[in-house]
């Protein structure tokens, strides 16, 4: 006499193995997709802080100093000419990309500009010309440099 009861298909724990391996998976996927969003809004303001250097040269070349680019520790932000309006462009973008505003500081014959990364760290640009990404704060009122002093 011939079993009625042949079996066909998965049990119940193998499909829980297999669903408990893809929910692994998943996870794993997500934190890396955050990592690397994390990584593209930093580009983002890596790229929109070395927008400073262009307008910080015109400053200077229409004043021979750059005491116009910093106010208060941040960017200078009026409506008086086409260079404020760029540093509030500028200001603005990484303030919607990053949340705060980005730290600025001059004495008038050197610069720097900074701020802080979604990964850690932060970014810097100043006046010789360095673009860093660097774990210390190293832009102050102090160095008006991106290097340690």
């Amino acid at each position: 006499m011939k079993s009625l009861s042949k079996k066909t298909g998965f049990t119940l724990v193998e499909l829980l193995v297999v669903v408990a391996i893809i929910a692994l998976f998943t996870a794993f996927s997500l934190v890396a997709i955050s990592y690397y969003r994390d990584k593209a809004k930093d580009a983002r303001v890596e790229a929109t802080l070395s927008q400073v250097r262009r307008v910080a040269t015109m400053i200077y070349n229409d004043s021979g100093s750059y005491a116009d680019l910093c106010y208060e520790g941040t960017l200078k932000d009026g409506i008086e000419g086409d260079n404020s309006r760029n540093l509030k462009l500028i200001e603005d973008e990484v303030e919607r990309i990053r949340g705060s505003k980005p730290a600025c500081y001059t004495d008038g014959s050197k610069y720097c500009v900074q701020s802080t990364l979604f990964v850690g760290g932060n970014y810097c640009v100043d006046s010789a010309g360095i673009a860093i990404e660097t774990k210390d704060s190293l832009c102050n009122t102090g160095t008006n440099s991106c290097t340690a002093p």
